[in-house]
């Protein structure tokens, strides 16, 4: 792997993983971009229980293999997210 390719990887990942406020709550560019083409409405959300439950739902819906393993890998990142940002420890 040459020096650009590496550096564009790490771009890559940079980006998918940028942080953007959104309401009350943070989505990360990548989380945004599979909320977006499953047509689910993030912005008008009030928390991240909401897209949690909205993600819930797709994902025990008729989806093949690939849907959801995409649609569940944000649904533990924002599920994680959520636990540690609005549950008292």
């Amino acid at each position: 792997m040459q020096i650009d390719d590496i550096n564009n990887e790490i771009n890559n990942i940079i980006n998918n993983n940028k942080l953007n406020y959104i309401n009350s709550f943070y989505l990360s560019n990548k989380e945004i971009e599979v909320l977006k083409k499953y047509n689910i409405d993030y912005k008008n959300s009030i928390n991240l229980k909401e897209i949690i439950y909205k993600l819930s739902e797709l994902i025990d819906s008729d989806i093949d293999e690939e849907e959801y393993n995409e649609i569940d890998q944000i649904l533990e990142s924002i599920s994680t997210r959520d636990y540690y940002q609005n549950t008292n420890k």
